[in-house]
């Protein structure tokens, strides 16, 4: 086993769901993407299931993740938003004016970015976001998921909700890789 090199507390949002808190990470990630609004003290993550190639109604899956983020956000306001995450299976667009980012909506003055993490060549990875400072990128970071494992915090979950979305310590073996460059403005 190699030796853990980064140990974090981060609120794990697993797929269809949405969490809030300053460390925000999104496990499984092989055709989804990780939906970030930075706020004035906190990020809002949402963790999108595929959406152009889904069976059925694909844009459910968008309007849906994006009602549980807006809950989240409330009244308050969207500085930044990041779709970062494997965003040929998804509509980036379609996110960004979900969330009121797009021309006309409640936070059309939010700086919007994208980042196709598929260009990694890597499937099935973990991507943790990190709360900076009102306005500014959150630091994110990615690793493969055979390289994390998490320690739920609290007691059993007591239902669905709370089997998706929860606090846990990250332990990361190796280094991980940070998204510094690449990033699309929208």
């Amino acid at each position: 086993m190699p030796k853990v090199v980064d140990t974090r507390t981060a609120r794990v949002i697993r797929e269809d769901y949405a969490g809030a808190g300053p460390c925000l990470a999104f496990p499984g990630m092989s055709s989804c993407t990780a939906v970030i609004a930075v706020l004035p003290d906190l990020l809002v993550g949402g963790h999108f299931t595929m959406d152009r190639s889904a069976v059925g109604e694909p844009a459910r899956h968008v309007v849906a993740a994006a009602q549980k983020m807006k809950d989240l956000i409330g009244d308050q306001l969207i500085t930044r938003l990041l779709i970062v995450g494997h965003n040929d299976n998804h509509n980036p667009q379609n996110i960004r004016d979900q969330l009121g980012c797009g021309v006309g909506g409640a936070h059309e003055d939010a700086e919007v970015e994208a980042y196709d993490i598929a260009r990694k060549k890597v499937d099935n990875l973990v991507v943790i976001a990190t709360f900076v400072g009102p306005g500014l990128r959150p630091t994110i970071q990615f690793k493969r998921q055979d390289k994390v494992t998490e320690a739920r915090l609290g007691g059993p979950p007591a239902n669905r909700e709370e089997m998706s979305v929860y606090d846990a310590d990250i332990n990361v073996s190796f280094t991980l890789h940070t998204l510094r460059k690449h990033f699309v403005t929208m």
